[in-house]
């Protein structure tokens, strides 16, 4: 015959190990509702069409998925313009984008101090279009004006401002987003007192193939592209700041992030972990063969994140 104090300890353990059970039950219940509720909810991202554009869209819907949302990708979905007005009209929920580019979409003028860029764009974002930005990672991945060491070494020139008695009999290839953003071709003439003789339009990787074959002399380049080690490139120093600081994060339409505020909890935790050194190593992987879905998976994988 069992004691008093043994039937009272097997009581009290009884009781523990039904709590517990309660509580796993509860904590399954409430992970299972939260999966199933994300299911539920369909998301459509939208993203520009450069390699650096391509791999945050991939590494958002990924991330997405893995939260439970049924996710429609559509990376490569154009220009700047194309991509906002896609977002404004409802036709995508949400998409990387850079703090100058909002700047740019709010008429308003780069600080050149990266924080108050983002407050400038996220307050001017909410106000204007109802959208939210998350985070901001501390990659910048803002313009430049590139050339061959060889065209560079012939001219003599390692500073945009040396190209000011050049430029005028001179071609430069551009991206369409470097023709119309006022902070870069557009700024060079109040900036450096200067314009390039001709401008031609291509996407931004063929404006290095433009280069490379002496169809142009200089191209308008991401600072953070693959491209420039991968073709021996050399990025001219912008040494009057004519470029502003483009950070990405993604931004939501309100609407969007009201029924579904699981997207803030999964792409907030990767922003951090989004630098300039890891964009031009993801970027080097795609160029040299991967898929964008093969280097974003893998990454994610290796930062514990999927």
């Amino acid at each position: 015959m069992r004691t008093r104090e043994e039937l009272s300890w097997i009581k009290f353990v009884s009781l523990c190990v039904i709590g517990a059970a309660v509580v796993l039950a509860a904590g399954s219940a409430g992970s299972g509702a939260s999966m199933a509720d994300n299911s539920k909810i369909h998301l459509t991202i939208g993203g520009k069409t450069d390699t650096e554009a391509q791999l945050l869209t991939k590494i958002y819907t990924l991330l997405l998925r893995h939260a439970g949302f049924n996710v429609t990708e559509k990376a490569r979905l154009g220009t700047n313009a194309i991509v906002h007005s896609a977002i404004t009209t409802g036709q995508i929920d949400l998409y990387p984008e850079f703090t100058a580019t909002g700047l740019a979409h709010l008429k308003m003028k780069t600080t050149h101090d990266a924080e108050k860029d983002y407050q400038l764009v996220k307050e001017g974002y909410e106000k204007q279009f109802h959208i939210t930005w998350l985070d901001k990672s501390p990659l910048n991945d803002t313009y430049g004006i590139c050339t061959t060491k060889q065209k560079a070494s012939e001219l003599h020139v390692t500073k945009i401002s040396e190209l000011a008695s050049l430029a005028p009999k001179m071609t430069v290839a551009s991206p369409p987003d470097g023709t119309s953003d006022p902070n870069v071709l557009p700024g060079l003439k109040p900036t450096y007192g200067f314009t390039f003789g001709k401008i031609t339009v291509v996407q931004v990787a063929l404006a290095f193939d433009a280069v490379k074959e002496g169809k142009a002399d200089f191209n308008v380049c991401y600072t953070t592209m693959a491209l420039i080690p991968k073709f021996n490139f050399v990025l001219l120093e912008d040494d009057k700041n004519l470029f502003p600081i483009y950070l990405p994060a993604p931004i939501v339409r309100d609407a969007t992030l009201a029924k579904a505020p699981d997207i803030a909890t999964a792409l907030n935790k990767v922003a951090p972990k989004l630098t300039t050194e890891v964009s031009q190593q993801l970027q080097l992987q795609v160029v040299n063969g991967k898929t964008v879905t093969e280097v974003a998976t893998t990454w994610l994988k290796s930062q514990g994140l999927l």
